[in-house]
């Protein structure tokens, strides 16, 4: 088809794209690929509009991974801690300790606020504070609550983006690097 016809090209289109999560770690981390996203070691979940149960880059994985960190029978009883911020009901906010329902427009500056508050805790300066218009959409002690538990939880914890901006990827990014989650929740050496 492409050679019979000249002004002829080849489009694909991805409805569920992973582009911008590909491209922020080639920024970050020099790589461009896919992590392994471990919600069976994390013990704090905070979930951007990334329906990870639903519809987000391997559901089936990620619904298996979170099953086993919320066990409450048996010998290995154990509950990770799930926060989701998303634009509509999904079934992964449908699952979450606390949803808070934040508009569209809104989503990326939580994700700033939320950063800003980690780097704070700990002890350094995040590069996402400078573009803060304002307050957060959220209640800000709700935010603060958030990011101690993601603190206290360092390299236990998990922070997801489904927004396909590179630029929120990176701040996504950031947050994770600052909890440590880069090889205990988040796996680069075995990517999806």
């Amino acid at each position: 088809f492409l050679r019979t016809f000249a002004d002829a090209r080849h489009v694909s289109y991805d409805a569920l794209s992973a582009s911008a999560v590909l491209d922020a770690h080639e920024q970050t981390h020099g790589a461009r690929v896919l992590p392994r996203y471990r919600f069976d070691r994390a013990e704090v979940i905070v979930g951007v509009d990334a329906d990870f149960l639903g519809t987000w880059i391997s559901p089936v994985e990620y619904t298996a991974g979170y099953r086993s960190g919320r066990v409450l029978d048996g010998d290995t009883a154990r509950l990770s801690y799930h926060v989701q911020l998303e634009s509509r009901m999904s079934l992964t906010g449908a699952k979450a300790d606390h949803r808070l329902p934040v508009a569209p427009a809104d989503a990326g500056l939580v994700l700033k606020h939320l950063a800003d508050r980690v780097a704070r805790l700990a002890g350094t300066v995040s590069a996402s504070a400078v573009d803060l218009p304002g307050p957060p959409p959220v209640a800000p002690a709700f935010l603060d609550e958030v990011a101690g538990r993601l603190w206290t939880a360092r390299t236990r914890s998990l922070v997801v983006c489904g927004i396909e901006d590179i630029g929120l990827q990176v701040v996504c990014n950031t947050i994770n690097h600052t909890l440590g989650a880069y090889g205990p929740t988040i796996d680069l050496d075995r990517p999806s």
